[in-house]
């Protein structure tokens, strides 16, 4: 059981109901949501109850998070959305015991001048950076994983994971000095890798794996919180948003409009221009609050504008910057625009598939938007397949991915696919498998390739391969050895 990954493990809840499987996720990372929990909310009890309803909410969602989510970042965001919605009920009382608490359960080692200075703006800042930042972070700081093994769980080389932890860990310096905490980079990693973590109650993590598995609340309190949080992660799409890379689905419409933001007038709302509305989707603080009342109040806005917000929407993410602010940094404004406007935005895909092609650093954003967009429209296998052969291993990789989940044409999507499994890259090899394994019976051609494969050098893919290989054929799976 400790050998398997996350994903393995919660494949194996999901298919089977085993509590153990659950257990051991429970155990791996019930430190980190209680010790999340507990800055969130500054109240070990509450932390208690939040860090109950989290697992809650992810033996729920078990079968439905991806193999590409880092599951670190997902309970992560999970427990800060859990304890927001909490603190909500429970405002009076942190305020009145938050200080109180903080000066009598410090321990020796938090009381260093950087922690103590740190801890209460920390989680703030952690929430600013992107979603592939606060990962680098979360599994080398607050777990204190390896560089290997960050890079295995983000889909990167070690020296990958190196540049991109280190970029990461300068983005958390910069925010923390603007809330004048100015340590160095080393003084905080030290200070988070010593004290970020603290260990839960012990009988917690026990009473979590019963009950989390279960699907069942000790208290209406944390049956509230539940219902609260997965009704907000309903209404952002919070399940796709920490998908890491481009791994994502990728739905493609056949359309032919072009639409040029100079020959239509920027939709405006009281005022104010559709994209300084949208600019607003970035403050995911004030677009939680008060159940998401911000989030209804933009997405209305969106709907109203309809068709007319195609072309603001296109011309920000061909915009290097608008107005000072880069709506593709972080992959919520431009995506959150075509979230709502869903299959209507069809008559967009021909140009975003241009935007693709002349615009790399834009290429995340507009695959999410396509896949916003849905499977209305027929898919263009023949844009798609070329870029298996692409230079960038994680559009090879995403790419992949995206042609397994389609499950159409699979006369061409299958050999192409097997082709990419003696691919280079690991990751591409890995996630190779896991789009053979979406498409099922289908892809028995590739079982010969994916046996011989059960003794690639990488663990990772071994582990991708075993799983395909259970999808696929699961008599197979079982006289190659797969448990």
């Amino acid at each position: 059981m400790a050998e398997l990954t996350d994903h393995e493990l919660l494949t194996r809840f999901a298919r089977t109901g085993e509590e153990a499987a659950f257990a051991t996720l429970v155990t791996r990372h019930v430190n980190l949501v209680w010790s999340a929990a507990r800055r969130f909310t500054g109240d070990d009890t509450l932390a208690g109850e939040v860090t109950q309803a989290v697992f809650i909410i992810l033996a729920q969602k078990a079968g439905r998070l991806s193999a590409q989510t880092v599951l670190t970042g997902w309970l992560y965001h999970t427990a800060r959305l859990t304890a927001a919605n909490a603190l909500k009920e429970n405002r009076r009382r942190q305020q009145r015991e938050h200080q109180a608490y903080m000066e009598a359960t410090l321990t020796p080692n938090e009381t260093n001048e950087a922690w103590q200075q740190l801890a209460p703006v920390l989680d703030e800042a952690m929430h600013a950076l992107r979603t592939a930042d606060r990962d680098a972070v979360l599994l080398r700081f607050f777990e204190n994983k390896s560089l290997a093994d960050v890079g295995a769980a983000l889909g990167v080389t070690e020296d990958a994971a190196r540049v991109r932890v280190n970029r990461a860990l300068n983005k958390l310096r910069a925010l923390l000095a603007k809330q004048g905490i100015k340590f160095g980079a080393t003084a905080i990693a030290t200070a988070v890798v010593e004290n970020s973590v603290q260990a839960a109650p012990m009988a917690l993590a026990a009473k979590v794996s019963v009950i989390a598995a279960k699907g069942a609340a000790t208290t209406s309190a944390i049956t509230t919180l539940v219902k609260g949080t997965l009704k907000i992660m309903a209404w952002t799409k919070a399940q796709t948003a920490i998908v890491v890379g481009i791994t994502i689905l990728l739905a493609v419409g056949t359309a032919t409009v072009v639409i040029e933001k100079s020959k239509v007038r920027e939709f405006s709302y009281q005022g104010k221009p559709l994209s300084v509305w949208l600019k607003e989707y970035d403050n995911t603080e004030e677009v939680f609050a008060n159940n998401g009342k911000k989030l209804h109040e933009l997405d209305k806005i969106v709907n109203q504008a309809g068709s007319n917000a195609i072309p603001t929407l296109l011309q920000l993410l061909r915009d290097e910057d608008s107005k000072g602010h880069d709506f593709r940094s972080n992959g919520n404004e431009v995506s959150n625009g075509f979230r709502v406007l869903g299959a209507s935005a069809t008559n967009a895909v021909s140009s975003l598939i241009n935007i693709y092609e002349q615009n790399p650093a834009a290429r995340v954003d507009i695959l999410y938007s396509l896949n916003c967009i849905g499977t209305n429209a027929d898919v263009p296998i023949d844009w798609l397949l070329p870029k298996l052969k692409d230079a960038d291993p994680q559009v090879r990789a995403g790419i992949a991915y995206v042609l397994g989940n389609m499950h159409t044409k699979s006369d061409q999507c299958i050999p192409a696919l097997i082709e990419c499994l003696s691919d280079s890259n690991r990751m591409v090899r890995g996630d190779t498998a896991l789009a053979l394994g979406a498409c099922g019976a289908d892809a028995k051609p590739a079982i010969p390739k994916l046996v011989e494969m059960l003794k690639d050098k990488e663990k990772g893919v071994r582990r991708s391969v075993a799983l395909a290989l259970t999808e696929i054929d699961p008599e197979t799976a079982i006289k190659s050895g797969i448990q």
